[in-house]
């Protein structure tokens, strides 16, 4: 390290700080690159004493795969040094340094070969320029991390093979910082979508202890989380800790119920993990793993690699670079290059040793003629190809740099080197082919493109597992093309050969909801069986007017339909009962509700409308717009409080056409309300001469993949106008991602369903909305709504397990006894509840008015046919019951005389003018 002191004529002098580092391997040239590699993967423990300046690091255990990298190196630099038509009459010439393994040696390294090594002082400024053009290296992200803070200010130009940690990406912290490999932002998000393809939501996931595993694995969690995926543990692991710490990471993984594990770990680490589950006997997991170590052959050769059989990764695609493979294997121009570290692979690699007076007898001699075609190890292995291909290809960028900035045709018009942020501007921007045809650039992270293979390990004759592709994923490519698999190749772990299953709890049957195991996540639940539903003040209230229904006492049954499939059984139960028909009974009794109220949402309602409506029976929604249900001859018996959307689309179109807004996007839920209503939107916008110029449809419950797709849309999309219509949670998702993404700017224009929603105004990025505009139904009053909520209590419904999970989420307690939750007794007092529960400002949604409809037309029909009796809305006690025929026919009269309307009134077909987000 170089650093500044001041003389007593205040003139500033150069001075080199500490003792001067020297390359392992070097060679002229007119230009330098340099290098940082580890030849050595660790280094002799020492003794310090503090009172002696310490010594270098005495560097042990050589890493073959290290050697490979450099010699990848060499190859490029002599391939290029011979080359007739890049970068003709210049030479490169290198500098490599040995890390050990160590971040400190790592950016001592870096600083000798940004300030060069002579022992020297100066009276000179120490303005001069950077000893090498660029430096190729390191392996790992912490010491690239480490490295590349150091020069980035600086602006000298680093180039890695293999450090993939996203972190790298943050230009701010390391502006002078490219790779030739893929960063984890996509390998994260590529193995989460890999988990969930395959279905498995219940996982357990291990990460190297350091910056490569520690940020993968914390992006995986939070990708696989949107996914609907859950993680049991999460635990960190490194090489180097204590023994008990090891065994307490084991016990875990041991207890644990998942038998997926997902391993963010570097091949180091993944090798002692091995050696402790044979240990303790730990078999039969499903692994998923990252490209540290999928397609390592050490690891599969291990004879405990049986552990990992099964396992499905990402690895970096196979490449081909001729001749690297027979010049990696000649090791001999190592020795022109550096004879002190050539000596000591050449003893390692050949188990012999150089005579020296020193040597025991029964060292073996080393002759120099030794064959490496005679050997297998890991220096012999070519499984790391296209690593080796990365390093290669950061080569090939600094000489298509220089050869563009030194003027090169025939030849260079200069030889000198560049400043370092002239070349890390323009080596930002190249773009080249490999001599095997390989297309070479960087994105505006220096980063390249991100595609991977997936591999799966499987049974072989041979001494380890074959890595088998099985897949590909391409981020490049739109959100559903992205993972492409071939399922039945692969070869699951235990030798399954059908995908298995891995989840918490299984899919809850018909009829049932999820509760939530106490202390679990999510994904761990029980079934609990659907229970009759909850309260109607409108009904209450109905009861006491005596000048609606005299004499004639309402009652109701409410289902709740757990948001699935399951509401047609509710409104057959509905419509038949419960009771179980007499053995030979005819079924032609009536019905055992006059009317049902609901549903919100247009497709559950489309769904049991077309069926009730051939028996008659009248069906109101508060909240289903859609279209499509106007059409009386599938959806005869079908009502509604609130508008159509044949109304609020056109209305859309014609305020998008009022502003003056001609080129507009379109965005949908993928659902009936969504797809019915941007369709007929997009109509009457045509009519109006506005263009879309993009439509597109998702769902809460889409893929991650799909989301980003859309946004990526979006983001090179040149419409700035987006009209939404879709429900507040559609629009949550997207607003995080366009937030995450930083894509602002957009106006918005939005249906009923979210344009007034409070709580979009909590989410992070809800100031992407401000500024929108769109249609709202009329706000309604409720007189005497808000004291009947507060007053409910849960020995109102003591048999309800609806609301008595209503009850201990709202005030966090149990109502169940022995359970260690803080325990309630039901005499908790809501009013100083402040939730959407309690929240009374937004009544649009005028459910009352579906409610009241009823009685109105029983008050006609009792009036007309003097029924005095006492009846409900789900059984007519009477001799002579009012069949809901008989009510829908009054329903119509009612209709048809303008007391009450099919649609509504047209004041509020208006939707009540326009709505603004502030």
């Amino acid at each position: 390290m170089t650093i500044i002191t001041f003389t007593r004529a205040n003139e500033t002098a150069c001075t080199l700080q500490g003792q001067p580092v020297y390359p392992q391997l070097w060679k002229d040239g007119d230009i330098i690159i340099g290098g940082v590699f580890s030849f050595h993967s660790s280094w002799e423990i020492r003794q310090l004493t503090y009172s002696d300046t310490p010594t270098l690091l005495k560097c042990v255990s050589l890493n073959y795969r290290d050697f490979q990298y450099v010699q990848s190196m060499l190859f490029a630099v002599e391939e290029i040094n011979n080359s007739s038509t890049l970068l003709p009459g210049v030479s490169l010439g290198y500098k490599i340094y040995d890390t050990c393994g160590s971040m400190a040696m790592a950016v001592r390294v870096t600083m000798a070969l940004a300030n060069g090594h002579e022992n020297t002082a100066s009276n000179g400024p120490c303005t001069k320029q950077a000893y090498v053009q660029t430096i190729l290296g390191d392996t790992t992200s912490s010491a690239c991390m480490a490295m590349a803070k150091t020069i980035g200010p600086f602006k000298l130009p680093m180039i890695s093979h293999y450090a993939t940690c996203e972190c790298l990406s943050d230009k701010t912290k390391y502006p002078s910082f490219l790779r030739t490999i893929t960063s984890d932002y996509y390998q994260s998000r590529a193995l989460a979508e890999l988990v969930r393809h395959f279905g498995w939501t219940w996982v357990g996931a291990i990460r190297t202890d350091d910056d490569y595993g520690n940020n993968g694995m914390a992006t995986f969690t939070k990708v696989a989380e949107q996914m609907g995926i859950c993680l049991e543990y999460s635990l960190p692991f490194f090489r180097t800790y204590p023994e008990d710490k090891i065994i307490r990471i084991i016990e875990h993984i041991k207890s644990s119920t998942s038998r997926v594990i997902v391993g963010f770990l570097v091949h180091w680490d993944l090798e002692v993990l091995l050696h402790k589950f044979v240990e303790y006997n730990i078999t039969g997991y499903q692994w998923v793993g990252t490209e540290g170590w999928i397609s390592d052959s050490v690891i599969a050769s291990m004879d405990k690699h049986h552990i990992l059989r099964g396992a499905v990764g990402l690895a970096i695609p196979k490449t081909q670079v001729t001749g690297l493979k027979e010049f990696i294997l000649d090791i001999k121009p190592l020795k022109s290059s550096g004879s002190a570290i050539f000596t000591e692979l050449w003893e390692a690699l050949f188990q012999c040793k150089y005579s020296t007076k020193n040597d025991s007898v029964f060292t073996t001699p080393c002759t120099g003629k030794e064959e490496l075609s005679q050997m297998q190890n890991t220096f012999t292995d070519m499984s790391l190809m296209p690593i080796f291909s990365n390093v290669y290809k950061g080569v090939y960028a600094v000489a298509h740099t220089l050869h563009d900035l030194l003027g090169c045709k025939e030849k260079c018009a200069s030889k000198r080197q560049l400043d370092p942020l002239t070349f890390l501007t323009h080596l930002r921007k190249v773009h080249f082919k490999t001599k095997d045809g390989e297309e070479v650039y960087f994105d505006e992270n220096g980063e390249v493109v991100a595609k991977y293979e997936v591999i799966n390990w499987q049974p072989s004759k041979k001494k380890h597992d074959d890595f088998v592709t099985v897949g590909l994923y391409d981020a490049s490519l739109p959100a559903k093309e992205r993972l492409a698999l071939n399922m039945d190749a692969i070869v699951w772990a235990n030798n399954v050969t059908k995908v298995p299953v891995f989840v918490c709890s299984e899919s809850c049957p018909p009829g049932n909801r999820k509760a939530v195991k106490k202390g679990k996540p999510v994904c761990c639940y029980d079934c609990i069986p659907c229970t009759d539903g909850e309260i109607s003040n409108a009904t209450d209230e109905i009861n006491r007017n005596t000048d609606i229904l005299s004499g004639i006492k309402l009652g109701y049954k409410i289902y709740n339909d757990c948001g699935s499939t399951d509401i047609l059984r509710a409104v057959m139960t509905l419509v038949n009962g419960l009771d179980q028909p007499e053995t030979g009974a005819n079924c032609t009794k009536p019905p055992t509700v006059q009317a049902i109220i609901g549903h919100s949402g247009s497709t559950p309602t489309m769904s049991f409308a077309k069926i009730v409506g051939r028996f008659h029976i009248p069906v109101i929604s508060h909240f289903a717009t859609c279209a499509c249900l106007s059409n009386r001859k599938e959806y005869p018996s079908f009502f509604r409080t609130i508008p159509s959307d044949y109304y609020q689309s056109r209305a859309l179109a014609q305020l998008v056409k009022h502003f003056g807004w001609m080129w507009v996007g379109a965005l949908s839920n993928k659902n009936d309300y969504g797809i019915n209503g941007i369709t007929t939107f997009i109509k009457a916008a045509n009519e109006e001469g506005v263009c879309i110029e993009y439509s597109e449809a998702f769902e809460s419950t889409s893929p991650y993949h799909e989301i980003v797709r859309i946004v990526n849309i979006i983001r090179t999309s040149t419409s700035r106008v987006i009209m939404a219509f879709m429900s507040h949670r559609e629009i949550k998702i997207l607003v995080d991602e366009l937030y995450r993404q930083n894509i602002t700017g957009l106006q918005w224009i939005g249906s009923d369903a979210w344009i007034t929603d409070d709580s979009l105004a909590d989410i992070q990025g809800h100031t992407l909305l401000i500024g929108s505009i769109g249609f709202a139904v009329r706000n309604a009053q409720i007189p005497g709504l808000g004291p009947f909520l507060q007053k409910v209590k849960p020995s109102q419904w003591p048999n309800s397990i609806f609301f008595k999970d209503f009850w201990e989420h709202v005030f966090d307690c149990s109502l169940t006894p022995g359970d260690t939750r803080k325990r309630c007794n039901g005499s908790e007092n809501l009013k100083n509840v402040q939730n959407s529960f309690t929240d009374l400002t937004d009544l649009r949604c005028l459910c009352p008015h579906a409610v009241i409809a009823v009685p109105q037309a029983l008050g006609k029909l009792c009036r007309k046919e003097n029924l005095s009796a006492v009846m409900t809305v789900y059984y007519a006690h009477q001799e002579r019951s009012v069949t809901p025929q008989i009510l829908l026919i009054a329903s119509n009269a009612l209709l048809h005389s303008g007391q009450i309307q099919e649609e509504m009134p047209a004041s509020q077909k208006k939707l009540n003018s326009c709505h603004m987000m502030k």
